[in-house]
């Protein structure tokens, strides 16, 4: 699921970017589901962010790699629905940044999603991409949306630019991403000083 909670509310709809592979749900998906076929849902789980409304929301940072993008941004589409409400910029963040991976630019999804985020009411969203595993641009060539799209994984330096515009303990991170990606930023989170509390992240296979 990537759309936002407030699209359920308002619509009764969900959205949904599914991967094609040889898993059978998504293998449906891409090969046998057509309109009006009933699904069910299984909700559950502690990766989502619900803050109060009367509390100020710390400042956030998205690693996301590969597919693992989608819970991220549902989240990041809810901040700007919240960003749109008069009277509301004061409870949030002030520094929101998306560090996202993919293995070529091609599986990076939603760019221009998220582009258009950075240029819309989050005005403190900043974004960058990589790619690792065909070449890209160069370390300070810009893509068409103005975002450095970088070679390699996000690395620990990466983490801490993102963390510098913020007081270490004023910031919450979500990861999505592989098992060994979401492991490894974990562990430098943590060695950098952010708790385990302000650490939420789920693992996808």
């Amino acid at each position: 699921m990537y759309s936002p909670p407030w699209l359920l509310e308002q619509s009764q709809q969900i959205q949904l970017a599914v991967k094609k592979s040889s898993w059978p749900p998504a293998q449906w998906v891409h090969s046998s589901c057509k309109v009006g076929d009933k699904i069910q849902i299984r909700i559950g789980g502690d990766f989502y962010y619900d803050p109060p409304s009367n509390v100020p929301i710390p400042d956030m940072i998205f690693i996301a790699g590969g597919v693992g993008i989608n819970p991220l941004l549902s989240i990041l589409l809810q901040l700007k629905h919240h960003f749109q409400i008069p009277n509301n910029e004061k409870h949030l963040p002030k520094n929101i940044t998306l560090l996202y991976s993919a293995k070529q630019k091609e599986e990076l999804l939603f760019q221009d999603t998220i582009s258009e985020l950075k240029n819309g009411p989050l005005k403190s969203f900043d974004y960058r991409f990589f790619v690792t595993r065909f070449p890209a641009p160069d370390d300070h060539q810009c893509d068409q949306r103005g975002s450095q799209l970088r070679e390699g994984r996000v690395m620990e330096e990466d983490l801490r630019l993102a963390i510098s515009k913020s007081y270490v303990e004023n910031v919450i991170c979500f990861i999505c991403g592989p098992p060994p990606m979401a492991d490894a930023i974990h562990s430098q989170l943590l060695k950098m000083g952010v708790t385990a509390k302000q650490i939420k992240y789920e693992k996808w296979w």
